[in-house]
């Protein structure tokens, strides 16, 4: 019971969560993506308006039956973007050259998320992103954890 008003006090109280806690490296999954590839986020720094870090994105092609194009592989771009402290709301962008310029936008929120079986308490990133302002789905990222 005690867990559960912790938790949603801190629901109700968004300005409760410290931005600065979430400076670790998550696991990040895509809704496009598959189960070989290792994407993350990596959030450096946060103050008031800005968030800084780094997104590694994975475009290996897995157990394919041909070779991979040149630009199938993993990428680490740094990004610096918006971050809302009141609502803890994250939005940034990032350009990579692949076959042709393509611009990633994601925006999303910091949360906490409570796993059921072992009542550990986790900093989490949710939200959705967009491939050339156009949606593609949504997001998860997890706290990477030893």
């Amino acid at each position: 019971m005690k867990k559960c008003f912790i938790l949603l006090l801190m629901l109700i109280s968004p300005s409760f969560i410290s931005g600065n806690d979430f400076i670790k490296e998550y696991i990040l999954y895509l809704s496009n993506s598959q189960p070989y590839q290792n994407n993350s986020i990596i959030i450096e720094k946060i103050d008031d308006k800005k968030i800084f870090g780094k997104v590694v994105l994975d475009f290996n092609i897995g157990p394919q039956a041909r070779y991979p194009h040149p630009w199938e592989k993993s990428y680490t771009i740094n990004f610096n973007g918006n971050f809302e402290s009141e609502s803890q709301q994250i939005s940034f962008s990032i350009k990579l050259n692949l076959h042709k310029l393509v611009t990633y936008s994601f925006k999303g929120y910091l949360i906490y998320i409570n796993e059921k079986d072992s009542n550990k308490i986790y900093k989490a990133i949710v939200g959705e992103y967009y491939k050339n302002k156009k949606l593609i789905g949504g997001f998860f990222a997890k706290e990477k954890t030893n």
